[in-house]
């Protein structure tokens, strides 16, 4: 029996739309233009269980390190350089998927530093014990600098750049169990490291003299680890509708920003329904409870907070999906004022995807999304918000099935009422506005 033909098919659908909104959360985290990396794994030929892929891009950045208006805000030309490598390996029980990309990237406006680089780790293990019983492991490990590199499964972040070997780790773990034909459940637990670079980051042009401004990186804000701890009652009305009942208890705990830490119990119930065999849709709703023990006054907040989905392939080659969601999410805010200290963000986010085969050898793509996020602050209520905006437009041609031709094109802007933070105490010191192209080749083997 095929692995994935030892679970119902109900249970089969209520993984791949849990990976879906997972793979839209990254694109949201990522706040940002995020397709420069989307599509350097490559999965080659199928029939093989490895497959290589190489890029080389040339690329122009009109604002390199992210910065507000101004004279930090610095253009550049550079280049791109990455190879990556995946295996897909099946046996009777267990699938076995490994993956890593690495991207250089250099910038020939830096007199300091011109070289960022990006390494990202991803595995996944999935072990059908029996008809009845699943565990699936995923771990990803990732070294980035670009927001787009910062995945945050399943959540929100802010749309920042840090300079720096940044750290950010995802370990997951998943039991599923059918308990009876139309009944199931998973037990889950996942892990969040985060560990930016601690030191203060060189930022801006080199003045006459040979300094160069420095500002304060993000581990002091956002070093911290989760841990989340849930589970989800799964029901088949239908064999094209599944509803869901669920709870997840989170620790969130900050390494040197105490006034975030908190724990976190969240409620919800939802649906996932196959409209047609093209057309898919989940959502979800419910209420989160967070209790803040080191807040200057001992609160707890209740919020609501939801997720949902549609996916919808029109061709063989051409789908589009989009979705929203509402959650709390970590912020690089600190304070908007003398006394209001910021624990958190509630964030609500709207994104769509677009991937359309023009031609045969021709495929266009389109993603966009809008976040916007308020801030708590502990024992206070809420106040300052911003909005962020990104798209990105890419095509990419195919002169045989190894060697493909990309275009990109990458548009990021925030807005925002917060005037003081890692830029010093500034009216929009938070806003900024950046355009990035890309030109290159793709060798896929």
């Amino acid at each position: 029996m095929p692995l994935m033909g030892c679970l119902s098919k109900s249970v089969n659908r209520q993984f791949a739309m849990k990976k879906f909104i997972q793979a839209a959360g990254l694109l949201t985290a990522a706040g940002a233009a995020s397709f420069c990396h989307a599509s350097s794994l490559s999965a080659g030929d199928p029939s093989r269980p490895w497959s290589v892929s190489g890029v080389v891009k040339g690329f122009y950045d009109d604002n390199m390190f992210a910065a507000p208006d101004g004279p930090n805000k610095v253009e550049s030309f550079g280049f791109d350089v990455g190879p990556s490598i995946n295996l897909n390996l099946p046996m009777d029980q267990t699938l076995l998927t490994l993956g890593y990309q690495f991207n250089a990237r250099w910038f020939e406006a830096r007199d300091n530093d011109q070289w960022d680089l990006y390494h990202a780790f991803n595995g996944r293990l999935s072990h059908t014990f029996s008809p009845r019983f699943k565990l699936d492991l995923d771990e990803t490990f990732t070294i980035a600098q670009e927001p787009e590199q910062f995945g945050n499964v399943g959540g929100a972040a802010v749309p920042f750049r840090s300079s720096g070997d940044n750290i950010i780790n995802r370990a997951g773990a998943d039991f599923t169990a059918v308990l009876t034909r139309t009944l199931s459940t998973v037990i889950s637990y996942h892990n969040n490291l985060y560990n930016y670079t601690d030191d203060l980051i060189p930022f801006g042009p080199v003045f006459p003299d040979g300094t160069q401004a420095t500002v304060a990186s993000y581990g002091p804000l956002l070093d911290r680890i989760e841990h989340e701890i849930g589970g989800d009652l799964r029901y088949e009305f239908t064999t094209s509708t599944v509803g869901r009942l669920g709870y997840q208890y989170g620790i969130y705990d900050y390494d040197k920003r105490d006034i975030s830490d908190n724990t976190a119990h969240y409620v919800f119930a939802g649906a996932d329904h196959a409209f047609s065999s093209q057309l898919q849709g989940s959502i979800r709703g419910g209420v989160e409870m967070r209790d803040y023990d080191n807040a200057a006054t001992h609160s707890t907040d209740t919020s609501p907070r939801g997720e949902g989905s549609l996916t919808y392939q029109y061709r063989a080659d051409s789908s589009v999906n989009m979705g929203a969601f509402h959650r709390r999410a970590a912020t690089d805010v600190i304070l908007t004022g003398p006394a209001e200290v910021v624990t958190d963000a509630r964030t609500t986010a709207g994104y769509v995807g677009l991937r359309h085969a023009i031609t045969p050898k021709l495929k266009g793509n389109l993603t966009a999304i809008y976040q916007h996020s308020t801030y708590q602050y502990a024992g206070e209520g809420l106040t300052d918000d911003e909005g962020y905006f990104g798209i990105g437009v890419g095509m990419q041609y195919a002169f045989t099935r190894w060697l493909s031709a990309e275009a990109n094109y990458y548009f990021d802007d925030r807005d925002s009422t917060i005037r003081n933070g890692v830029f010093g105490g500034f009216a929009d010191s938070y806003d900024y506005s950046r355009n990035r192209f890309f030109l290159g080749v793709r060798l896929r083997y």
